[in-house]
């Protein structure tokens, strides 16, 4: 990528609707239908400058909640939960594939079977 963090730390900065999810196989991307459906219909996300702090929320955007707190550095977005009961920090952390004013392409790896997953969000007006 192209943009420093502080250009990264700039644009993310916004509310965020999923519009797709995909795979990575052999070096393309597949669009998995059942997936894609699943993630469209809970996932939105209001991502805030001041303390860095996130909320999420399901459907249309306007109910959120208090998640946590996100970073960047160099192309790599995290995501920072707060403990969970039995203490164990969380951290979920993605590859900026794509981040400019109208959309957020991030890449992540899933532990259990090493998969790796696109997640592209449209900015919401």
């Amino acid at each position: 990528p192209t943009n420093t963090k502080e250009i990264y730390e700039k644009l993310i900065v916004g509310k965020w609707k999923h519009t797709q999810t995909s795979s990575l196989i052999n070096g393309k991307e597949r669009v998995d239908p059942y997936v894609d459906k699943i993630i469209k219909q809970r996932s939105c996300f209001d991502i805030y400058e001041a303390n860095k702090n996130y909320t999420g929320g399901i459907g249309d955007c306007s109910d959120t909640e208090n998640i946590g707190k996100w970073s960047i550095y160099n192309n790599i977005l995290s995501y920072h939960f707060p403990p969970s009961e039995s203490g164990y920090l969380i951290s979920d952390r993605y590859e900026i594939l794509q981040l400019d004013e109208l959309t957020l392409k991030i890449k992540t790896t899933n532990s259990d079977d090493g998969k790796l997953t696109i997640f592209t969000y449209q900015r919401v007006k």
